[in-house]
């Protein structure tokens, strides 16, 4: 064991670069991959049989099967996760494991639709082309949001596993792994998994096992045998391992038997009681009746130890009594399963059906006692005689209890409950398999680890999951009664949607769309199958879709998850929903595909290609709506209440002004009324609220009311236009009356860049357009054409009229000629607002600045700044934020910098002046001229004479400096 690879020592962990001998963690992947393989084989089953047109009733038995075995391993494979593996790896890597818990637990739902459809299949209720069709779709949901998960482990979790973990350290945990499943499940499972491994992995996994399997002969026959056996038999099926077991009573072992002989004992009894357990539920006339033969199995175990500690009080027995506690432990454990059921299941419905209040399980206090004297007994050092006396006085009081208690269910309980309720509610009730990961099945858990470690762990350097407080000293105490699982660590929010608003809820109103447009999805492509003519209308949606998911993926990975990162103790937190946004950005990619090669295609000779494509894009859509919908729910369960919590509404609204300053106006002219649709009136208003005080200090509200005025009124403005200028319109027809307009007009003829290139414009600007100054009634090329001919200044928002100066008409500003036999366009850039035009540069218009500036457009090559209320370069996003950075007059020529044209020098002391300026100041002068601010390294200078370095009197020459290198 000694002379395993240390992984450690590797540059970069991964799952790829790895191998099951010096990772025994690896054998989950294994695990994934079999349960991937297995569901691409009975997808292809399905596909293949509703491709034939016929599927009988005998087959959907057999895939429904197939699928409860996938269902059972699956569900094992999650409860032994959370409470085996991620709970070690908690202890080492803070804000890893929680997420992935929390997405156990959104699976529990994926099967049902598949079992309800198979069924009906089975009994023939419907159109077999019909119910097939919904059984692929729902295989694909499982496969997509399984195997994403899946995917997501491989990519974090093991790699974290093989980093924090020796190999023994492994080895531990995937033993503990093994033992929380139950016999009759893992004698299938094993075998199960070997057959979808190639020769060589099957051959790793057996050579592996020898080192993670303890070494013992029954339990590495008994494992071995299972590995070896590669053909699954039907779950819960007895083996012939496990018949060949036989019982011992350990009570009678001398006092030379060895340690393994007594591990072997307890074994041995613990696989009778455990086969005995399983099979209760499969005998007698109801459910009910199978839970009164599990209350006698309990009782019965109970009095026999409590006989064997009457009968043996010599110290011989306690050579014998870490069997006794192994299981005492176990059936403590059974007994807080049964209680936990009870409380959960039974009560409810008694307090229903009573007409008085019926008392809850009553052991509790007993039975927490009882587990407790356990926890402190742990030690072997205090099993004398006293001890003896003290573990018979509390077992006697808990049989007591118990017996009173079993009693009472079963002369009024149980007929109250047979009377009431049907065999199917019975059957959901008992406390056997998988019920919120306690059960008698997987509860042996404790007490399996236990056989394997309990004599090696005082002495040797087997691992042991790390103690949460005294009474976690054993790997096999049910940590259930005292501390939970992992998902109970998260705080139970109230909906975001009703609490006090704060900031960082804008994310979540996002959500709320986002949700409602993945019902579209799902219904829009249902629909697609049967109206091809819906498909521009869904691709045009979809796009639109696509974009603001990207957008809102984006800024949570570059802004808002990097924030809890920066603060120390929630490093790791989010780096889960960052793997989820690419994965979940390769499906947008998959329908984007799917729709171009459906837009594609010839509808009158692909009919059979375009109903496969639809069914494809409905699986996905589909699977997309479950990803998404989980992916929401885990962001508003773990980082909302973060968020909010950790930190200050200043805080909250600097993350949300960063995600905002990257969403070009163009974009959220579409976004915020896709918003507000999904929004009530209420949230409507707390969501702008919310908008406007991220942005306040800057000029959004400007622009809002500028462009959602217009958005209001757009159908009014467009008729009234089209009256007020309907004889302008008519202009174009008539040469005669075009010419009278231009003696009146000052300046309606063309201005050219370029007179020899014909290139319209001015040396401001290439544009093929005149604005008319309201202010003189004359036509200008540009706003700074006027300004510099003029003593005045024009308003721009006071011009509403332009020239074309291909055909000279005067018409209302837009991006193109309103002439219809012109319709030249004034060129590539216009703004409606800034009255700008321009065939030139790359221009955006920045909603917060209200202005039009130079550049490709928020998010691709500048931010905007909230707090700096000014379009900073992307290279620029780690900066020292001064407050209306912009909003000064230039030192030098007094021009308001923040709407200035010129290019802006930043002064190391922070203060702006043009870069003109700049260059014309400092051939005299080397301070700022607001603070006297040394405006660089005074050493670095030239001599104007001499040319050398020096300082502001030249050494060589004697002059002084005034140049600046």
């Amino acid at each position: 064991m000694g002379g395993k690879t240390h992984l450690r020592s590797l540059p970069v962990v991964t799952v790829q670069n790895t191998k099951l001998a010096d990772a025994p963690v690896l054998l989950f992947v294994y695990f994934h991959k079999a349960f991937r393989a297995q569901l691409v084989e009975l997808r292809r089953f399905a596909t293949d049989a509703s491709a034939a047109g016929s599927f009988s009733g005998e087959l959907a038995g057999e895939l429904r099967r197939k699928f409860e075995f996938l269902k059972l391993v699956y569900k094992y494979h999650s409860a032994a996760e959370d409470e085996v593996v991620f709970l070690a790896l908690d202890e080492r890597v803070k804000n890893i494991v929680s997420s992935y818990s929390l997405e156990h637990a959104g699976t529990d739902d994926l099967f049902s639709s598949l079992f309800h459809w198979l069924h009906v299949l089975e009994e023939e209720l419907g159109s077999v082309s019909d119910v097939l069709r919904e059984v692929i779709l729902c295989i694909g949901t499982i496969q997509s949001s399984i195997c994403q998960h899946m995917l997501k482990e491989e990519r974090q979790v093991f790699p974290l596993l093989i980093e924090k973990f020796s190999f023994r350290e492994q080895a531990s945990l995937v033993w503990q792994f093994i033992c929380s499943v139950p016999v009759m499940v893992l004698k299938d499972f094993l075998p199960w998994m070997m057959s979808y491994l190639s020769h060589e992995e099957k051959t790793e996994v057996v050579n592996c096992m020898k080192d993670i399997v303890p070494n013992e002969d029954l339990l590495q026959q008994v494992i071995s045998s299972w590995l070896i056996n590669n053909i699954p038999s039907t779950c819960g099926a007895s083996t012939k391992i496990v018949k060949c077991v036989q019982y011992g009573d350990v009570s009678k072992n001398t006092k030379n038997s060895s340690r393994t002989q007594e591990s072997r004992g307890c074994f041995k009894w613990f696989c009778r009681w455990s086969e005995k357990a399983l099979f209760i539920k499969n005998v007698g006339h109801s459910p009910i009746h199978g839970l009164q033969l599990y209350q006698n199995a309990v009782e019965k175990d109970l009095r026999d130890i409590q006989e064997e500690l009457c009968q043996e009080k010599s110290p011989r027995l306690l050579l014998d009594l870490d069997v006794v506690m192994a299981r005492l432990n176990f059936l403590a454990d059974v007994l807080v399963s049964y209680c936990n059921a009870f409380n959960k299941f039974f009560h409810p419905v008694l307090e229903e059906i009573a007409s008085s209040s019926t008392n809850q399980f009553t052991i509790d206090i007993c039975l927490g006692n009882f587990k407790r004297f356990l926890y402190k007994s742990d030690d072997a050092k205090m099993w004398t005689e006293g001890f003896l006396l003290k573990l018979q006085e509390e077992l006697d009081s808990l049989v007591l209890q118990v017996t009173k208690q079993f009693s009472v269910h079963r002369t009024k309980v149980f007929p109250v409950i047979s009377k009431n309720c049907n065999h199917e509610m019975q059957r959901q009730w008992l406390p056997f398999g998988y019920s919120d990961k306690t059960s008698v099945g997987s509860s042996w858990k404790q007490l399996f680890a236990m056989l394997c470690f309990f004599k090696r762990n005082k002495s040797s350097t087997f691992f042991m999951l790390p103690a949460a407080g005294d009474m976690y000293k054993t790997p096999y105490s049910s940590r259930m009664l005292f501390s939970g699982n992992l998902r109970s660590r998260h705080l139970h929010m109230d909906d975001p949607f009703t609490m006090d608003r704060k900031p960082i809820d804008l994310l979540f109103f996002f959500h709320k769309a986002m949700k409602v447009d993945l019902d579209y999805l799902v219904s829009g492509s249902a629909r697609l199958a049967s109206d091809s003519s819906f498909l521009m209308e869904f691709q045009q949606r979809f796009h639109l879709i696509k974009l603001f998911y990207q957008i809102h993926s984006n800024a949570e990975d570059e802004i808002a998850f990097p924030a809890p990162e920066a603060k120390g103790k929630l490093q790791k937190i989010t780096h889960s929903f960052s793997i989820d946004h690419e994965l979940e950005t390769k499906h947008f990619d998959k329908v984007s595909l799917i729709l171009n090669e459906m837009s594609e295609l010839n509808m009158l000779v692909s009919t059979m290609k375009y109903e496969r494509l639809c069914l494809s894009l409905q699986e996905i859509c589909r699977s997309m709506h479950k990803i998404l919908s989980e992916h929401f729910k885990q962001e508003e369960t773990e980082l909302w209440c973060l968020f909010r919590g950790c930190f200050t509404i200043e805080e909250q609204e600097k993350i949300i002004g960063c995600m905002l300053g990257r969403i070009s106006g163009e974009t959220l002219k579409d976004m915020i009324p896709w918003l507000m649709d999904s929004l009530t009136s209420d949230e409507q208003h707390d969501a702008m609220s919310l908008w406007l005080q991220a942005t306040r200090g800057t000029m959004f509200v400007d622009w809002l009311n500028e462009w959602y005025n217009g958005h209001i009124i757009k159908e009014e403005a467009r008729e009234a236009n089209n009256i007020k200028y309907e004889h302008l319109l008519s202009m174009s027809q008539e040469p005669s009356i075009l010419s009278s307009s231009i003696e009146t007009i000052h300046g309606q003829h063309p201005s050219y860049r370029d007179a020899h290139s014909s290139v319209f414009g001015c040396e401001h600007y290439k544009r093929n357009s005149k604005l008319l100054a309201p202010c003189c009634d004359q036509l200008f090329t540009c706003i700074q054409c006027h300004d510099d001919e003029a003593d005045h200044s024009v308003e721009r928002k006071h011009i509403e009229k332009m020239m074309c100066m291909k055909c000279l008409m005067i018409q209302p500003i837009g991006a193109n000629c309103s002439n219809a036999s012109c319709k030249s366009s004034m060129g590539s850039y216009f703004c409606k607002i800034c009255k700008l035009f321009d065939d030139e540069r790359s221009i955006y218009h920045c909603l917060y600045c209200n202005l039009c500036r130079v550049g490709e457009g928020l998010g691709i090559d500048y931010f905007h700044c909230m707090k700096c209320n000014a379009c900073l370069s992307c290279s620029l996003k780690e900066h020292v934020c001064r407050e209306n950075w912009l909003e000064v007059d230039c030192p030098i020529c007094c021009e308001y910098i923040f709407t200035s044209r010129t290019v802006i020098k930043p002064l190391p002391c922070g203060h702006l002046m043009h870069s003109a300026c700049f260059q014309e100041y400092t051939r005299s002068n080397y301070t700022c001229p607001v603070c006297s601010k040394s405006l660089g390294d005074m050493k670095v200078i030239l001599c104007n004479d001499c040319g050398r370095k020096g300082y502001r009197k030249c050494t060589s020459c004697g002059s002084y400096n005034s140049k600046l290198l």
